[in-house]
């Protein structure tokens, strides 16, 4: 659970349910959490779980920059931000273009740039 939540797609969830406070801060109950759609361990393969295991332990110790700074926009994302996306959907066994992945990222860059000049 903790590798999905510090994917893209966990922190959208997590943003999308999230409260906001003042400026760029945002509060996420209990209940928040508690309904945020998670990655349904019971129906993934014991080679996948694996696979995700690995991925976590590769990335865990890691030392990531601020949020914001991690989807940089132009073909700049934070190196650690993409090799953690690309792991992990590979881990998933989803095929993805880098270019693609970057071309998230960069929506992610445009959306909290809007969300925090408020």
């Amino acid at each position: 659970m903790c590798l999905w939540l510090n994917t893209t797609f966990g922190i959208l969830l997590m943003l999308a349910s999230r409260e906001e406070t003042a400026g760029g801060w945002v509060g996420l109950k209990q209940s928040h959490w508690r309904l945020l759609p998670v990655l349904n361990v019971e129906k993934i393969s014991e080679e996948t779980l694996v696979k995700l295991g690995k991925v976590f332990d590769e990335f865990k110790g890691r030392d990531f920059r601020r949020l914001t700074k991690q989807y940089e926009t132009k073909n700049r994302v934070d190196e650690a931000r993409l090799n953690l996306e690309l792991a992990f959907l590979k881990a998933l066994g989803i095929d993805i273009e880098e270019k693609n992945l970057v071309a998230l990222c960069e929506e992610m860059s445009w959306c909290f740039e809007k969300w925090l000049s408020r």
